[in-house]
């Protein structure tokens, strides 16, 4: 950054910070200044530079976990690449396939929705003239209308696009992928090409941006729809045990919300994850390659055994008394005797296991915990796959479902539950230590079980554990807001906490 340049977008600028101590801070506007502090104090973040990651955030002082880093609303929003029902373009709500635009042909609700009038004359060049709604949505040409924004908020919002023209693009990267290059060309390269009359290399420019740096938003519905560019969560770096998360509104204007989920020291970078934090290391690793070109090298995939959770491991099927786990050259080695097995014998394993639960009604939570405790005698404890099935399971068990209105549960039920939830939490308090998501959610099912379980014996031990669940729950999910289920979790732990405070008092 040289001298007199906006702290995120370069852009010669004149405002100053005056909190700011020794280290000057430069702003261009009002909203970028909203990005570097508030009216009582500076957050507690500087981007840094470097070849190796790009940008990145470095904590200026110490951030408690539970604390807010920073709040954004997105630069810009547009629909995801497919939709499985109709969405207005420009304001996301839900349409019926008949909410068409008589001039472009893309669903909308209304003709006066501001930011359709902006991009519509655009649209017209697309050339779709001949799809449905339904077509369209099915294919991809949606993906186009996020980069068609990019591209004309050069124009018509230079202070967004000033800061999102300098995110990654990996577009060299990606169109060396020939399955991706064929795979734009035509739905998406093409119309935008038509309707821009622009350089190609922008374009996919504009394009890497997009795919590199968008965010899914869900709406009031809690369906994804559409994705959002956010000017300084899209700088937040990658690790496979972060120390922030961001949290989306699902109410417009989809502001997000960074939170330190654990003490984060002063010269510290602040991290979130990019890809699912329960896939061993071999999964995550092909996955932030394959979409954001990079190997990781943070300590959780330095560490062959994962904090020895060792969750790629499976039971040999030799000695049946050790467990295979990765080692060097894509192969397996038992902890117990000399057996070997190779990667392609673990990717059979585990497609056929998927294939099976694919096969099962999602509803129906007694087949699939026949189907998890089948699954414990081939895979070990800690095995992601298993992760995935408590993941599902412990919501739903103990629960009236459709598929059992009239569950009555009993005390074993409830120690089967409770059961789940502690070995989840083996997992996800050393991959997601802190203040994660899934931890708020699965430390309220164990508190609502132990609490049904043991509560009418009131031992205040018990008691005083599950009180410091709950408040545990409650403090992960301080943030989520309506209607998002991890809010409702919230609100019930609230009032849980409430009724074991009063049994406490009874004391």
């Amino acid at each position: 950054m040289n001298g007199q340049s906006c702290f995120i977008c370069y852009q010669p600028s004149t405002l100053r910070c005056e909190k700011h101590g020794e280290d000057v801070v430069y702003f261009c506007s009002k909203a970028h200044k909203l990005l570097h502090c508030n009216d009582d104090n500076c957050f507690p973040y500087k981007i840094c530079e470097s070849i190796e990651v790009g940008r990145f955030l470095i904590a200026t002082n110490h951030i408690p976990k539970g604390n807010i880093i920073f709040e954004e609303t997105p630069g810009l929003v547009g629909p995801n690449p497919i939709v499985e029902t109709p969405i207005c373009i420009a304001c996301y709500t839900k349409v019926s396939p008949k909410n068409a635009c008589s001039a472009c042909r893309f669903p909308i609700c209304q003709v006066s929705c501001s930011d359709h009038q902006t991009i519509c004359p655009y649209l017209c060049r697309f050339g779709i003239e001949d799809l449905s709604i339904n077509e369209i949505c099915r294919s991809s040409i949606l993906h186009s209308i996020l980069v068609l924004k990019l591209l004309l908020s050069k124009e018509t919002n230079p202070e967004v696009y000033n800061c999102l023209i300098h995110l990654m693009d990996h577009a060299k990267e990606r169109m060396e992928d020939t399955e991706y290059k064929n795979g734009i060309r035509i739905p998406i390269l093409v119309p935008l090409k038509k309707s821009l009359k622009m350089n190609e290399k922008h374009i996919l420019q504009a394009m890497g941006i997009v795919e590199v740096n968008n965010y899914e938003i869900y709406n009031s519905t809690g369906s994804a729809g559409f994705r959002g560019l956010y000017c300084l969560t899209s700088l937040l770096s990658h690790d496979c045990v972060p120390n922030a998360r961001p949290i989306i509104s699902h109410k417009s204007p989809f502001k997000t919300i960074m939170m330190a989920t654990r003490d984060i020291h002063a010269g510290e970078m602040v991290t979130i994850n990019y890809v699912h934090t329960q896939k061993p290391t071999r999964i995550r690793q092909k996955t932030l390659k394959d979409n954001w070109y990079f190997v990781c090298s943070c300590k959780r995939c330095k560490d062959e055994s994962e904090f020895e959770l060792n969750p790629d491991g499976v039971k040999c099927d030799s000695c049946r008394k050790g467990q295979l786990n990765p080692c060097e050259n894509n192969m397996y080695k038992c902890n117990k005797c000399d057996n070997k097995n190779d990667l392609n014998f673990v990717e059979h394993l585990m497609n056929k296991l998927e294939r099976k639960k694919s096969e099962i009604d999602r509803n129906d939570i007694n087949t699939y915990l026949k189907f998890y405790i089948q699954s414990t005698n081939i895979l070990t404890e800690n095995h992601y796959f298993l992760n995935s099935l408590r993941r599902w399971i412990i919501p739903l068990y103990c629960r009236p479902l459709a598929s059992n209105p009239d569950v009555n549960p009993t005390f074993e039920m409830f120690k089967t539950k409770i059961q789940l939830c502690n070995d989840y939490l083996r997992s996800l308090d050393q991959i997601e230590p802190g203040l994660s998501k899934n931890r708020g959610k699965v430390l309220y099912e164990w508190a609502e079980s132990s609490l049904k379980l043991y509560g009418g014996t009131h031992n205040l031990d018990i008691l005083k554990s599950i009180r410091s669940a709950l408040k545990e729950s409650i403090f992960c999910l301080q943030f989520e807001s309506s209607p998002s289920f991890e809010y409702t979790i919230k609100e019930a732990a609230v009032k849980t906490l409430y009724l074991v405070n009063e049994i406490i008092e009874m004391h």
